[in-house]
């Protein structure tokens, strides 16, 4: 049930509707080889290109510019490149009715990125979460904020869920991830290089269950079936952790009774790839796998639903906004139990859940899509269709859309309900 007529907190913006907001101060992460800076880096890169006439003023800043930077590609030099400043003292004339604070990442208090000694109209939060709840640590910081935006109907209810039982009433409106324009089906592509290939992309955490994946995978098949499961680690890989990896992989194997020796066949990629020699890795694959615990979005789902390349997915998730019995595969889920991450954010004390795996569906399912060809071609093609409309143009419209409404109602006031 959605949160109405909550108590909000004060406002300090005058109860005259000001003029149109021209200047958007962006805070996140652009540079960095991550899921959540390509959103970051693709939405400001498409606003601007969409919007540039209208917010004339777009400043990026990047607290981890000098630490984690990647060269982006040259279609960025209009737009992330020329916008980045490295220090607030670069931004001049801000006219304090017609400016917007958005920050793109977790909750923070009034220091963030120190855009708060910057003139603004409306201070707006990014924010995305995969669990059931988020951590009682981050609802107070949810304070300094006008509004939140986040991605899919998952996580808004796991946010509005946090605000309601705490009595706090700020809006939160989802504006959906998109996928880059370089995601695309490879013409005459051959998807038979060894054999059958499942793909999963993502890091070694417990939330997206790697462990799981490959127990699975290992029960099912055998190494006189040709097919592989290969693994991309996400991001910018440890090295040390191929040899945990294998550690684990090897106790699991060995509590199952499996010899690595005559199991299927596991590939470990731990390269870190240029976000445009990605598309050739979902291309590669014959069906994806993103079955983990939680997702906000799941974007390498709607990556790979733009090469044609379906999933296999977990029924229950922030990717459920979008991936349905007709684009995707479904396992099913448990019950909710709390969470067992590697930090504080999933941590059990914290009363936050995640959805268990049904773990004797799961290897039926990888089964299910080895044998069943066909559907694989059908569901690729219903994605593909799906992929179109999440394009970052129809987001960053959407998004204008609501900075509009937002603009015209950010001066009104929410009472106590009735």
């Amino acid at each position: 049930m959605r949160s109405k007529g909550l108590i909000k907190k004060p406002v300090s913006i005058g109860a005259n509707i000001p003029p149109s907001i021209d200047t958007i101060l962006f805070e996140g992460s652009f540079f960095a080889p991550s899921g959540y800076s390509s959103v970051a880096r693709e939405f400001a890169h498409h606003l601007i290109k969409n919007f540039g006439d209208k917010y004339k003023n777009i400043y990026l800043l990047d607290k981890q510019w000098d630490q984690i930077r990647m060269i982006l590609h040259p279609k960025y030099n209009d737009t992330i490149n020329k916008h980045v400043v490295k220090d607030i003292k670069e931004i001049k004339d801000v006219k304090p009715d017609k400016s917007m604070i958005l920050r793109w990442g977790i909750p923070t208090g009034f220091d963030y990125g120190g855009f708060n000694d910057v003139p603004h109209r409306i201070k707006a939060l990014y924010f995305v979460w995969e669990c059931d709840r988020i951590p009682p640590m981050w609802i107070d910081l949810l304070m300094y904020y006008d509004v939140i935006f986040t991605c899919s109907i998952a996580s808004r209810d796991a946010i509005e869920l946090s605000l309601r039982e705490r009595g706090i009433g700020i809006p939160v409106t989802i504006i959906p991830h998109g996928v880059a324009d370089h995601y695309a089906p490879i013409p005459n592509k051959v998807k038979t290089l060894d054999g059958f290939t499942f793909m999963f992309i993502g890091t070694f955490s417990k939330r997206k269950a790697p462990l799981e994946m490959i127990k699975a995978f290992l029960l099912e098949f055998s190494d006189e079936e040709n097919v592989r499961l290969v693994w991309k680690v996400g991001g910018v890989a440890d090295p040390s952790q191929m040899l945990v990896l294998r550690r684990e992989i090897q106790k699991m194997a060995f509590n199952l009774g499996i010899d690595m020796v005559n199991a299927p066949k596991v590939v470990i990629d731990m390269n870190t790839y240029d976000p445009y020699l990605m598309n050739d890795l979902y291309n590669e694959a014959n069906c994806m796998i993103q079955v983990s615990h939680g997702e906000a979005w799941g974007l390498p789902i709607l990556n790979a639903m733009a090469t044609g390349t379906p999933s296999l997915v977990l029924d229950k998730g922030g990717h459920r906004s979008y991936a349905n019995k007709k684009t995707s595969f479904l396992v099913k889920s448990g019950d909710l139990i709390y969470a067992d991450g590697q930090n504080d954010w999933y941590a059990s004390a914290n009363g936050v859940k995640w959805w268990s795996i049904n773990l004797d569906h799961y290897p039926k399912m990888l089964r299910y899509v080895f044998e069943h060809r066909d559907e694989i071609i059908a569901k690729g093609e219903a994605g593909l269709a799906v992929a179109k409309r999440f394009s970052w143009d129809n987001v960053v419209k959407k998004a204008d859309k609501i900075f509009n409404k937002l603009n015209n109602q950010i001066a009104s006031r929410y009472e106590r309900s009735k």
